[in-house]
This record gives structure tokens, C-alpha cells and sequence, in this order.
């Protein structure tokens, strides 16, 4: 299944190539840091070197990431948030991916602080903060991983910096929680890249999708459509990457879609959630209906999202890690 998808992203005419072109920002290939903000995973000792075949390659992982910078270098400068700086590192082993702000110069060389900060210099003199994704070869090259998974991990850090409420330790600017950042991810991120990529409803028709995705994407979206092909395409991402956290810590085959983390939390829950819960997430942010032009807001968790009391029946943030304010009850 997984050969399947990778072989679809360039069977049905998905070129990358041909996605809308902007203003393209840089793609950084600075040395590995283990940053000081927010991973995808949990801390991992797991390692993957580049092998002769693989699921992925280094032209698709970086075409891949060339796309979600040029889709969203623009919504980092419209939002005035710190310039996008996308770090594609092919050749790193990790199974990670991070994401964190550089907006202290002073510190520009120090042992601690990310030698990616060091593009913080615009010219001699002059530093301007940036919002760092980094993303390693060593994830893209893991056996569960697809290139729709590498969006996914793409949007989720991009989430950490934009994806607004519920941020960790209420704090106002960094970050968005890891659960939020999933529910950004398919909601709202995926939706602008697969639309810069095309041919999703191609995708849908040709790929493996399960009995269940395909069911609620239909229901959600309609027949055949663009809208209901993304939401295939990013719930079945959500599966690949639900499955490789689940492979970090056992075995994976018991995450699918019918299986619904039932658990419920007392206060919203800032870590990264049981796989099961991630996919759950993955999938409420491919089904509601709200569109990827209404933004999430860093206060008020109803901004931009399906909930009790709006006409969506679906696509509420699970409260497996997510307890709405008391007042809300969204």
C-alpha cells in the first residue's frame, strides 16, 4: 500500500513542478539541531541512514517541501509573523521534525542557540527573526512514511507557528499545542498545498482509500470532487503518520480509522496524544466543512473551526486531547 501511494503521487500527473508558482523562500540547509521548539514525535533514539532504495527520494522530499514554502511564505508575511525558513535535511538520520522562532541575535553563535539562527543576518549587521521548519531525511525515509505524510509532518510544524488556540502554557505567541497543530494540519494547511499540487480528485479515484475515509469524505464534500479528494488524501496521511508514531513505541496495526480514542481529558492535553488520537485528529481536520480561508485565532477557539454550536455535525477537535473552555463548549 504505501509503494502505491508514493507510485500514484507521479502516476496521476500530481507534478509538483506545475504547482502555482510565488515568491519562493529560501530553503536552508544548515547543520542539524535538535532546536529548542517543538518536534512532531516524541524524543527518539531512532535512526534512518540514506539507502540505495526507499520509499522516498531526494528529489520528491525536496520538491515536496518546495511546495509548502512556496504556499506559505506569503501567509507567514500577510500574518506578520517572522519570514518562513524551510530547512530540508535530506542527508540527516532523525525521525523528526521541528519547528521553533529565532529572534535573538545576540545569541547568534552561542553553544545553545540553533546554528539556523544564523539566517537571522540579512545583510552585515542587520537581523531580522525567522520561524524555522526543519525537516530530516531520516522521517521521510521511514518504511511507514508518504510523501502525502511528508506534507502532513510539513504542516503540523508549520501549525506549531499559526495554527492559533489552544497554545502551550496559555502562552499568547509560541506555541500552538501539538494536538492543535495535528488539527491545523489537515484543516486548513494540507487543503492550500494539495490545492497547489492538483489532481486530488485523480487521487481519490486511484488510491487504496479505506471504506471509512472515503464514506465521510463523500458525505462532507461530495462525489468525485477536489474537496473530498484533499480530504482522502490528508485523512490517509493521517494514517501514515499515526502508524509510524505507533511503530516508535510497538506495534502500529491496531491505529485505523474505526478504532476512536474514546479517552476523554480533565484540561487540554499540551504533549503529543496516543497515535490513535492523532489520526482521530487528523480526521476531524480533513471533515470540517470550515474553510482553509477562515484562520484559527489565538483566542478564541470557535474562530475557524467546526464545533458545538455551528452548523457543522462534524469535525470537532476530539477530546481525547482537546477540553474546550467551560464557557465555550467548543
Amino acid at each position: 500500500m504505501k509503494s502505491i501511494l508514493l507510485g500514484l503521487v507521479l502516476l496521476v500527473g500530481v507534478n509538483i513542478n506545475s504547482a502555482k508558482t510565488v515568491e519562493t523562500p529560501e530553503l536552508l540547509a544548515a547543520p542539524h539541531v535538535h532546536g529548542p521548539g517543538c518536534g512532531f514525535f516524541p524524543a527518539n533514539k531512532l535512526r534512518i541512514p540514506i539507502r540505495p532504495t526507499g520509499q522516498m527520494n531526494e528529489l520528491q522530499f525536496k520538491r515536496v517541501l518546495q511546495v509548502v514554502a512556496q504556499v506559505y511564505d506569503p501567509i507567514f508575511r500577510q500574518n506578520g509573523r517572522p519570514k518562513l525558513a524551510l530547512f530540508p535535511r535530506w542527508t540527516d538520520d532523525t525521525v523528526n521534525a521541528y519547528a521553533f522562532i529565532c529572534n535573538e541575535a545576540k545569541l547568534i553563535g552561542t553553544p545553545n542557540y540553533p546554528p539556523e539562527c544564523a539566517r537571522m543576518q540579512t545583510s552585515p549587521g542587520i537581523y531580522s527573526p525567522i520561524s524555522v521548519v526543519s525537516m530530516f531525511g531520516g522521517l521521510a525515509r521511514h518504511p511507514l512514511m508518504t510523501i502525502e505524510g511528508l506534507v502532513l509532518v510539513a504542516c503540523h510544524e508549520i501549525g506549531h507557528h499559526l495554527a492559533g488556540y489552544p497554545r502551550y502554557r496559555g502562552n499568547s505567541e509560541w506555541a500552538a499545542v501539538e494536538g492543535q497543530s495535528d488539527y491545523f494540519a489537515t484543516s486548513k494547511c494540507a487543503r492550500k498545498v494539495f490545492k497547489a499540487i492538483g489532481s486530488n480528485a485523480v487521487w481519490a479515484q486511484r488510491a487504496p482509500v479505506t471504506f471509512e475515509v472515503r464514506n465521510s469524505c463523500v458525505n462532507a464534500f461530495g462525489v468525485n470532487s477536489e474537496a473530498s479528494g484533499i480530504c482522502m488524501r490528508s485523512a490517509m496521511a493521517g494514517l501514515a503518520l499515526a502508524r509510524t508514531l505507533g511503530s516508535l513505541k510497538g506495534d502500529p496495526k491496531g491505529i485505523n480509522f474505526p478504532n476512536v480514542d474514546k479517552s476523554i481529558v480533565g484540561t487540554t492535553f499540551e504533549g503529543h496524544p496516543a497515535a490513535q488520537c492523532r489520526l482521530d485528529t487528523y480526521v476531524a481536520g480533513a471533515t470540517c466543512r470550515v474553510p482553509d480561508t477562515e484562520d484559527f485565532n489565538a483566542a478564541d477557539p470557535r474562530k475557524g473551526s467546526c464545533g458545538p454550536g455551528k452548523v457543522e455535525s462534524n469535525g470537532y477537535r476530539p477530546r481525547c486531547w482537546y477540553r474546550p473552555p467551560t464557557a465555550i463548549g467548543s
